[in-house]
């Protein structure tokens, strides 16, 4: 009875299936599929590279498309995409694909398995391409030699696609050898690192392999030879070579040559100061130096002084050598020099007493460096040594209230060389209690059309002819009511570096520094108007991901764009809803200096295929980009194979090593009927077996789907 009850439901559903299919069909046109690529005759395509297959139909569900070979005995039909939405579909062909010239695409639609389309014409799958090359450059002219311990440049010119294999060939020896270089190499360059060991000979050549398998191979047009050391070569001194140089003993100086032999190299110094050639020295001063520069730290006592010394280096094992072309001196003191005294030396400068002043002076010649305050203002002038030991060229001086007498006619005298060198102020300067007059000139900003970021640090500077301290005043003429805020309070010297703040003064262009100094009755300011802004403008443009990628969750892409702003990016990921409104944003990245990054797509990112990257600035949100299009964000797929495929008594699913989680596998008939569910973990049971004894001939599509990815395979069961 329950059998007699189950088969009047299944006829009852059968009758509405065929009255919907029948309201359809006459509501719509007939169904149809059509290749358009690969389609036409003479098409050809390459092992590794990626094609798209195009078609059109009026479908409104996925199609499946297939790969028929009928180049073989039985034609084979394999599922290159079991469930594709659109018209077009990229096809990266696998090296499992075998060669071919009978080669059709078969478009089914995943519905009416009868319904289906091939290419018109047999298309070719090749591993390379007919007018396939490699060609090596470099080493191939004759009478190459590269020595061992040295880097070269293996290059080569090609129209495949790598990575490539280099080979060293040895035809030398009596069974020639052939050694693997490297693998796996990209472009069409590499730099090799000659082992030291390497045997040495004059038949070698290199080899280049490259193309699908590595079916293509090119070798070196002539040998070339691998030596210990450079045929002839020659080492030019550079430095200590030009007439009248003198070093200081106590101090560091930078030999350097230009050698045409590989190193490493030894560095002499030859001491010719005695007439008799007999009783030059020669002092081997470095040993095992690399490339073509050494700094040399001279002793204070070890080498005498003397007018004619020479730097010989030596190379090749000391088979090569060059020297200075003159000779140099070795010197205590150096050999004239001066010493300017810049401050003080304008005129009409006023310095109070109890107050710090900056001396400074510039050199040729090393310290240390005494002081001394010369004063000429009464009968016997009289000089007092202020500082001793002053190294570098500047010295702050705090001047005692009452050591020195006020006058107008006072210098700074600055001696160097144990006092046999002195600088000297140009201009008398005045010690006073109090300030005469005197000026505040703002430096800086005060040049026209300065920009200073708010949330950066700048330097205020000024040329006081008073003393500080000092009080800084921001004024805003920008506004209808100039506004005038005290910035920094009690501010030493002439310069103060004023953090600016990110948000307090708002942007503008009439924006000047009024520095006040003498209790605030003498003010200098900016010369121009400068500008507070928050960022010096710029543009971001987008390379990628830009529109119709697909990103699966879990790997890692790189991000990259071009821009001309001067301050970081930050870089966020936006989501949008069928209706192209923007509902999501994910911050993937703040503060990103540079032009390319490289982001880890979260697997808790949904499922959609409209996303966007936007870059913009860290600075102004104005200064962005974003992808042109939308890309897709997705799982990776679950790969799965199902074998023997046609089945009799039973089929097997084999999961793929990455599945790890549980899945719901479902056989469906034809008419899309459920004929089984089955749960498998596949972490713990990667091969799992279905009985299909009691199934009739015929299609059925097996589904295996999980809470993230969802793939059909069509199986025929035949008894």
């Amino acid at each position: 009875m329950k059998h007699l009850l189950h088969l009047k439901i299944i006829s009852f559903i059968a009758v509405i299936l065929i009255t919907i299919n029948m309201n359809v069909l006459a509501q719509h046109p007939t169904p149809y599929i059509q290749v358009i690529q690969p389609s036409e005759a003479g098409i050809e395509w390459i092992i590794g590279q990626t094609y798209l297959i195009s078609w059109t139909d009026n479908l409104t569900q996925p199609v499946l498309i297939e790969l028929a070979n009928y180049g073989v005995t039985t034609p084979t039909f394999t599922t290159i995409a079991p469930s594709v939405q659109g018209s077009t579909y990229s096809w990266t062909i696998p090296n499992t694909v075998p060669e071919g010239n009978n080669f059709k695409i078969n478009i089914w639609s995943t519905v009416n398995t009868t319904l289906f389309d091939a290419s018109n014409n047999f298309f070719k799958i090749k591993l390379n391409a007919a007018e396939s090359f490699i060609k090596v450059e470099q080493p191939s002219l004759p009478n190459i030699t590269w020595v061992r311990g040295t880097t070269n440049l293996i290059s080569w010119t090609h129209n495949v696609s790598g990575p490539f294999l280099i080979e060293l060939a040895n035809y030398g020896v009596t069974t020639p050898t052939f050694t693997t270089l490297a693998s796996n190499v990209t472009g069409s360059t590499w730099a090799w690192s000659i082992p030291s060991d390497l045997q040495v000979g004059s038949q070698y050549k290199i080899n280049v392999w490259g193309g699908a398998n590595n079916s293509l191979v090119s070798q070196s047009v002539n040998e070339f030879t691998i030596a210990a050391h450079a045929p002839g070569g020659s080492i030019n001194v550079l430095q200590p070579s030009a007439l009248n140089i003198s070093w200081l003993r106590g101090s560091s100086y930078l030999i350097s040559w230009n050698p045409t032999v590989p190193g490493p190299f030894n560095i002499e110094l030859a001491n010719m100061n005695d007439p008799n050639p007999n009783n030059h020295t020669y002092h081997m001063i470095k040993t095992g130096a690399e490339g073509s520069t050494w700094v040399w730290s001279i002793p204070e006592n070890t080498f005498p002084t003397g007018s004619k010394y020479k730097i010989i280096v030596w190379g090749n094992g000391n088979t090569i050598h060059g020297s200075s072309q003159n000779y140099f001196a070795l010197a205590d003191y150096p050999v004239g020099g001066t010493i300017t005294v810049m401050q003080p030396s304008e005129q009409g400068i006023t310095w109070l007493r109890g107050t710090s002043q900056l001396i400074s002076w510039n050199p040729t010649i090393p310290g240390p460096f005494n002081i001394e305050l010369a004063n000429y203002g009464v009968t016997t002038p009289t000089f007092n040594m202020i500082k001793t030991g002053a190294e570098g060229s500047t010295w702050v001086w705090s001047i005692p209230e009452n050591t020195f007498p006020t006058g107008t006619q006072y210098k700074i005298n600055v001696w160097g060389s144990n006092n046999t060198i002195v600088g000297s102020s140009t201009h008398n300067f005045a010690l006073a209690d109090f300030p005469a007059g005197g000026s505040i000139e703002v430096l800086q900003p005060s040049v026209a059309n300065i920009k200073w970021l708010r949330g950066t640090s700048h330097l205020i500077s000024w040329n006081p002819t008073i003393p500080g301290p000092f009080n800084i005043e921001l004024a805003n003429y920008g506004v209808t009511t100039p506004t005038f805020h005290m910035i920094k309070t009690g501010a030493e010297g002439s310069t103060w570096v004023w953090p600016i703040p990110e948000t307090t003064f708002p942007l503008g262009t009439q924006y000047k520094i009024n520095v006040w100094g003498s209790n605030n009755t003498i003010v200098g300011s900016s010369a121009n108007h400068f500008s507070l802004v928050d960022t010096e403008g710029g543009t971001i443009d987008i390379h990628q991901p830009n529109g119709g990628e697909t990103l699966y969750k879990g790997i890692p892409y790189l991000i990259s764009w071009i821009d001309n702003v001067l301050e970081p990016v930050n870089i966020e990921l936006y989501r949008y809803d069928d209706f192209n409104v923007h509902t999501q944003t994910f911050t993937i990245e703040s503060g990103v200096v540079g032009t390319t990054t490289v982001w880890n797509v979260l697997s808790t990112y949904p499922t959609s295929s409209k996303y966007k990257i936007r870059v913009f600035s860290s600075v102004s949100g104005t200064i962005q980009d974003l992808s042109s299009n939308y890309f897709t964000i997705t799982d990776l797929p679950l790969t799965f194979t199902i074998y023997p495929n046609p089945a009799n008594d039973y089929f097997t699913v084999k999961f793929d090593e990455k599945a790890n989680e549980t899945y719901t596998v479902q056989l469906f008939n034809r008419l899309n009927l459920p004929m089984l569910t089955r749960t498998v973990n596949a972490e713990s049971l990667k091969e799992y077996r279905i009985s299909t004894a009691d199934l009739p001939n015929g299609v059925y599509f097996l589904t295996i789907s999980s809470d993230k990815t969802k793939n059909t395979q069509k199986i025929i069961i035949q008894h």
